[in-house]
């Protein structure tokens, strides 16, 4: 019996046997124990604990009343300042609420310390002293993670962001950190061109993709690793969510916070399809360099997106990993928003330009405020109660936008950005529109030009061999 082995074991313990729907010999065990050990600090509970809703479907307040009739049922506080851990066991599911010091002190990892682990090597391409960079980095150095390496590069050698890396990996002696500046000569799209001379430096066969403003949890590679385990997945990304202060952050990150989640959401669940976003990808090369590694994509702006169809293609799995990572953008300008998402809608036109027509479809703002123009410009349609039906129709569009932020972000917008919210959707129109006849792009310094499939060419050659 289980009471046997405690009674053996070098540690003190109470054993008993009770009717777990009889309360008085509940209450009778609880008094025991904390006659013989003292105050009990660890609540086991066999006996389920639903309130009202499954567990996956329970809302804060139940999961608030569960815990609050647990504890005061048995004389326990709720897990303050003072206390050391609670562990809740739902035969399934077992919780441990823990202090950061009593966690290393109790160091539960050490149960399965035999456990194989996946070792990943973080790639952290980087192109100027962005604010927060520091913080960024500093987060993937906080990694609970026991095996895992950071490498970051920039392709100047004089770039500030460097510098920045220097100062993380002088505060994280503990964490392997290597600085390696130069990129390999491979293709035109400048990231991959980082990445590949990131490859050839990596320890480990797992490398995960990260970009210059992802900030992430210590739990993070765990996270990513255990989707990893299971032998069809193989390649893992995450939904984004955006972050930053300044009128163009803001502008990003209501449009990450709606319309990007809730498209890679649909891809997963109505497609079947992986919306692989590259500012978190976790691979094996070995399986990458099986596929043509970087070089099938070394000219390509959707480098992320043609790398989850060639895993696809293959076989594997792509997962959604239910880990949200924070995508930074303090200090966005307009400019900067309005330049990314014109280059990133030209390249959704190339690749997918049935879903792109979609996206001009969905935009509810759009023919709300097209069409009670149209009516408005007729003496007949001058009438308020249109404006009124206008007016409803866009304050659903926002508090569908909103609720979807709050549940990524746990808080609604402010205010002020639920004011935004219209006017973004209507400056994503106007991207939309300018994408469809645009073909140039301007690229970390580099001028290219788009061809079909997505596929990128120096604008000055093109327009060379035009006019010859």
């Amino acid at each position: 019996m289980l009471g046997d082995e405690v009674v053996r074991a070098p540690v003190q313990g109470v054993d008993g046997d009770q009717v777990v729907a009889d309360e008085a010999a509940v209450t009778s065990a609880v008094e025991r124990v904390a006659a013989e050990l003292g105050p009990p600090t660890v609540l086991v509970n066999n006996a389920g604990f639903a309130r009202d809703a499954d567990l996956l479907d329970m809302t804060t307040e139940q999961w608030d009343e569960t815990l609050d009739w647990m504890t005061q049922r048995h004389n326990m506080p709720r897990l303050g300042d003072n206390d050391r851990k609670v562990v809740l066991d739902y035969l399934e599911v077992v919780v441990h609420i823990f202090h950061r010091d009593k966690r290393a002190f109790y160091s539960l990892e050490g149960l399965w310390g035999d456990a194989p682990v996946l070792p990943i090597t973080v790639l952290k391409p980087v192109k100027g002293a962005e604010p927060g960079l520091y913080e960024n980095l500093a987060s993937l150095a906080r990694q609970d993670h026991p095996a895992y390496e950071i490498l970051v590069a920039a392709e100047d050698a004089r770039d500030p962001a460097l510098e920045i890396a220097r100062r993380v990996q002088e505060d994280f002696p503990h964490v392997s950190i290597r600085i390696h500046p130069g990129a390999r000569a491979f293709g035109l799209n400048p990231k991959v061109n980082l990445l590949a001379a990131l490859f050839e430096r990596a320890r480990y066969d797992a490398v995960l993709i990260s970009d210059s403003n992802v900030r992430v949890g210590p739990e993070y590679l765990g996270e990513m690793a255990a989707e990893m385990a299971d032998p069809a997945v193989g390649l893992v990304t995450n939904i984004v969510v955006g972050e930053g202060e300044g009128l163009g952050a803001v502008l990003e990150r209501l449009h990450l916070n709606s319309f990007v989640a809730a498209a890679a959401s649909l891809a997963r669940v109505a497609a079947g399809r992986a919306c692989v976003i590259g500012k978190s990808m976790l691979l094996r090369r070995s399986d990458l360099e099986r596929l043509g590694g970087l070089y099938e994509v070394r000219n390509l702006l959707a480098e992320d997106f043609a790398i989850g169809r060639m895993y696809e293609v293959a076989g594997f799995r792509v997962a959604l990993s239910p880990y949200l990572v924070r995508c930074v953008n303090d200090g966005w300008t307009v400019e900067r928003f309005l330049n990314r998402h014109v280059r990133w809608a030209q390249m959704r036109r190339r690749i997918a330009p049935g879903a792109y027509l979609g996206e001009l479809l969905l935009n509810p703002v759009l023919w709300i405020t097209l069409a009670t123009a149209a009516l408005w410009s007729t003496r007949p349609g001058r009438d308020l109660r249109l404006a009124a039906v206008a007016a409803a129709g866009v304050a659903v569009k926002v508090a569908s936008d909103a609720l979807v932020s709050r549940r990524l972000r746990g808080s609604l917008p402010r205010p002020f950005e639920i004011l935004v919210m219209p006017f973004k959707d209507l400056a994503m129109a106007a991207v939309w529109l300018v994408a469809c006849f645009r073909r140039r792009v301007s690229w970390r310094g580099n001028e290219l030009r788009f061809e079909e499939g997505g596929r990128l060419v120096p604008a000055r050659s093109v327009e060379n061999a035009e006019a010859t």
